[in-house]
């Protein structure tokens, strides 16, 4: 450390060579950004030594009552281990990380098996070195269209944001999400209440050229739909009556109700079949000016109307169209204005503000009935958490979401509620350790509940989804490549599941069949099985499956090409030459800890 006593030769060229990397570091951001003390951390030396890889446990998987046809996953493990892990299963994949990583509140962050406390020096040091390592070995998981948000507070926010900015690039920020959970009416000087969610894309661009828009559906739209057919029907399927009655109803919802936010809506139509139609008169002039000008006939004066003077926001004959279909409202004569009717069912998403409010402390009470006990502090919402999942995800419902600061398994429990919602199948990928027995006690038992529907407080309905249940392991670094390959090939199987999102269901000497969605896939681990494991799979293919083959070879430039003709109608791909080199790449150097 900068500040302690240098005793020793080896001790002045250690942190000559830490002053050197700071400086590297400066210089590569142009003198601006993020600058600390890189603290070495056990658990990255020990990737030194060790390949880490996946151990399948089949006596913690949850089946579900509701099983989808990919299983969720909850790796136990140090979450910088589970990273390089990924890199070879998922890399490019990913549609949404979060993360909610620990604070720094003092006594919250553990590193290199200590407890970091809030009056160190080396405090916030010793976080940037943690989180900076985890973010770069998570980039690259992320696809092109995808996003990470990460929660943090005021203790390390300025840190993330400048680290994420060198990671993610400051040209993919979106936003800065403020969460306000409750007051604080103790605080001596400001009650704060908030936390914050930072998003960045993979590559901003590339998101706006996929024409990727997040909306959500205006609050209370069905309520307020369901006042308009009311007063439709209540009122003899008059317009003006059924009018006065919705009008009548915004009355009666209470002033700190948020579906005020919608009270414009209240006129009530029935035209083109569509009875009891909610709307407000919307200014019918083009945005800015400079629209077209032209007569438009009253149509009981025969009178023209007051054209606007930044002209109309239809040309004539879309004028005319949207005359004869009713959805232009006059007034009652020609010396009065046009208005268009913005229906409230056809404008019903809107885009989501940065800021919002949701009071916390139901999360603790959630998570209190879900398993029976309170073993962790400050769970995350599911509501909200599933909330901004859908936001990114709701054009692709088969989004993959990773969460490698797991904790009480929220982000599991959000992703299956939106399954629910919109009958989707995204999968979640949650990575946790075990420390304080937080992922044997309260994650897995939370994601049991919601799976299967036994809670500890009662019987609910199952959330879709089931769960498969890994562990970290390692193999040793060898200098052979040849024994590297052997040395993986065991664990290939469950790296495959993980990555293909499929379930094993038989295996034969070396063989592994294993299913996912529509697609059959089998592993072959042994060189020497190839030709005799074919016959094994091709009896073993679901009806109306696709077909891949994971085969091995000693090689790394790919699949000989009569095996590849042997195995007619499969997608063949080589085992483990593409999986040992995404392993490989991330080797750290030896660092003195």
């Amino acid at each position: 450390m900068l500040n302690q006593q240098v005793d020793t030769e080896e001790d002045l060229l250690v942190e000559n060579q830490r002053l050197r990397d700071r400086l590297s570091r400066f210089e590569r951001n142009g003198g601006f950004g993020l600058v600390w003390e890189n603290i070495p951390e056990a658990v990255e030396q020990q990737l030194v030594d060790d390949v880490p890889v996946l151990k399948h446990v089949p006596s913690l998987d949850v089946p579900g009552e509701k099983a989808s046809p990919s299983p969720h996953v909850l790796i136990e493990g140090d979450n910088l281990h589970a990273l390089h892990v990924l890199q070879a299963t998922h890399r490019g994949k990913v549609d949404v990380i979060y993360i909610d990583p620990p604070y720094n509140l003092g006594g919250d962050f553990r590193y290199n098996d200590k407890i970091v406390d809030k009056d160190s020096e080396y405090r916030h040091s010793a976080w940037l070195s943690f989180m900076d390592k985890r973010m770069r070995v998570a980039q690259p998981l992320l696809k092109d269209t995808g996003v990470i948000i990460a929660a943090i507070d005021d203790t390390e926010f300025a840190h993330l944001k400048l680290l994420m900015d060198q990671t993610f690039g400051a040209h993919n920020f979106i936003a800065n999400i403020v969460w306000t959970g409750g007051r604080k009416n103790d605080s001596r000087f400001v009650s704060v209440g908030h936390d914050y969610m930072l998003i960045y894309a993979k590559s901003l661009p590339i998101l706006i050229e996929s024409d990727v828009k997040w909306r959500e559906r205006k609050h209370g739209v069905d309520e307020i739909l369901a006042a308009g057919l009311k007063a439709w029907e209540e009122s003899g399927h008059d317009e003006v009556k059924a009018t006065v009655l919705m009008k009548a109803w915004w009355k009666s919802v209470p002033q700190d109700s948020p579906l005020r936010a919608s009270k414009h809506y209240n006129n009530v139509d029935g035209i083109n079949g569509r009875p009891g139609s909610v709307y407000f008169a919307a200014d019918i002039s083009w945005p800015g000016g400079g629209g077209p000008a032209y007569e438009v006939l009253h149509p009981i004066t025969n009178k023209p109307v007051p054209v606007p003077s930044r002209g109309w926001v239809y040309q004539e004959p879309r004028m005319l169209e949207e005359i004869a279909a009713g959805r232009v409202r006059f007034g009652p004569d020609h010396t009065q204005g046009l208005t268009r009717k913005s229906y409230l069912d056809k404008i019903d998403k809107q885009v989501v503000e940065s800021s919002f409010y949701s009071d916390r402390r139901t999360a603790n009470k959630a998570l209190a009935k879900m398993i029976g006990y309170k073993r962790f502090d400050f769970p995350k919402d599911a509501t909200v958490i599933a909330r901004w999942l859908n936001l990114v995800t709701s054009q692709n419902r088969d989004a993959i979401v990773l969460d490698f600061f797991a904790g009480s398994g929220t982000t599991l429990h959000a992703v299956a509620e939106l399954n629910k919602q919109d009958g989707g199948n995204r999968r979640c990928i949650l990575v946790t350790n075990n420390e304080n027995d937080i992922c044997r006690e309260v994650a897995l038992p939370r994601i049991k509940a919601v799976l299967t529907g036994e809670w500890a407080s009662g019987k609910h309905d199952p959330l879709p989804g089931s769960l498969e249940f890994y562990t970290t392991d390692f193999f040793r670094r060898s200098k052979s490549l040849d024994q590297m390959r052997a040395d993986i090939a065991e664990h290939t199987v469950d790296l495959i599941a993980i990555k293909d999102g499929a379930v094993k269901k038989s295996a034969s000497a070396g063989l592994h069949m294993l299913y996912g969605g529509q697609t059959t896939i089998a592993v072959v681990t042994a060189f020497d099985l190839n030709t005799d494991a074919l016959t094994y799979a091709n009896n073993a293919v679901r009806d109306g499956d696709s077909k891949i083959a994971y085969l091995f070879t000693w090689s790394d430039h790919g699949i000989e090409s009569e095996l590849v003709d042997m195995w007619t109608g499969w997608d063949v791909h080589p085992l483990p030459a593409e999986m040992l080199a995404a392993l490989r790449r991330l080797a750290p150097k030896k660092e003195s800890l």
